[in-house]
């Protein structure tokens, strides 16, 4: 079974400045300018993350991909699409 990204938004980091939704090759990221932050739609999310160096303002991580991990193994990282 794989893993999904672990997708960490640090809301009080976040602009809304929409880069992320933009950029996503996957169209992973949910955004318009009427939501206050953006969403991950975890079934697209790759992990390759482009968000996270792409985000002016360093407000999403990307914390675990490998298909040999489980997300359990981090433990004490957010769940999928966690906002902080």
């Amino acid at each position: 079974m794989s893993a999904q990204p672990v997708w960490v938004l640090e809301k009080d980091q976040c602009v809304s400045c929409g880069v992320c939704a933009d950029l996503c090759p996957e169209q992973a990221i949910a955004f318009s300018r009427t939501m206050a932050y953006p969403e991950q739609r975890p079934e697209r999310c790759t992990g390759c993350g482009t968000c996270d160096k792409e985000c002016p303002v360093e407000a999403i991580r990307i914390l675990a991909v490998p298909d040999s991990m489980s997300v359990v193994q981090f433990a004490a990282a957010p769940v999928v699409g966690c906002l902080v």
